[in-house]
């Protein structure tokens, strides 16, 4: 998808938001707690590899709405094909 430059603006005034900047920090916390669960699971346990799977999908939900934001205000460079 090609954004506008308005909507472009109203993207990057959507990060400087506060409740986005909750989202990054919910993110980072997230990520931090299922780092410290790994590092203690008993990954022998059905029970505790559901829950790893479980917050890996949700992970990769909120990573892949970050990037997302992200990648929509990158400016990129496409060539004119005057051949």
């Amino acid at each position: 998808m090609i954004l506008t430059e308005e909507q472009k603006q109203e993207l990057k005034n959507l990060k400087q938001h506060p409740w986005f900047k909750i989202l990054e920090m919910i993110e980072l916390e997230a990520s931090r707690d299922l780092g410290k669960i790994l590092s203690i699971a008993n990954l022998d346990d059905e029970n505790v590899l559901k829950t790893i799977k479980k917050n890996q999908i949700y992970m990769t939900a909120r990573q892949d709405l970050l990037q997302n934001v992200d990648n929509h205000l990158q400016s990129i460079y496409t060539p004119i094909n005057s051949l």
